[in-house]
Order: structure tokens, then C-alpha cells, then sequence
């Protein structure tokens, strides 16, 4: 198990997660960081421009694009 951080980008603004999540693999944090960007799509927080980092120990893993 691993603590990710799923770090909210959007134009000239950034959500920065300071708490993370357990969560036991890579695999896992890609599907939870998928899931919450369909979350943000049908919700009104949504942003053509939405990017979302997802960062294990001080490092950035992968991005996704909303």
C-alpha cells in the first residue's frame, strides 16, 4: 500500500491534495483518479481544461486529462 495524491489542475487555479489516499497499487490509483474526473464531468466543477496529478511519494506518476 501506497499514499497517492490527486493533485486538481484547472487554467489559473490548482486544488492541491494535502491529505492522499491509501490505496494498494498504481492500477488502483489510476481507476480511483479515472472515476474522479467522470465524477467532476457530470458535476459543475467541470473544465475543458481539468488536468489531474496523481503523485506518490513526492512524485508525480501520471496526469489525466477531464
Amino acid at each position: 500500500m501506497a499514499r497517492y495524491y490527486f493533485h486538481v489542475r484547472w487554467p489559473g487555479r490548482k486544488d492541491d491534495d494535502p491529505t492522499g489516499m491509501w490505496l494498494a497499487d498504481d492500477g488502483v490509483a489510476r481507476d480511483y483518479a479515472e472515476q474522479l474526473i467522470s465524477e467532476m464531468k457530470e458535476g459543475e466543477r467541470h473544465d475543458p481544461g481539468l488536468t489531474m496529478v496523481v503523485e506518490r511519494a513526492g512524485t508525480v506518476l501520471f496526469t489525466l486529462q477531464g
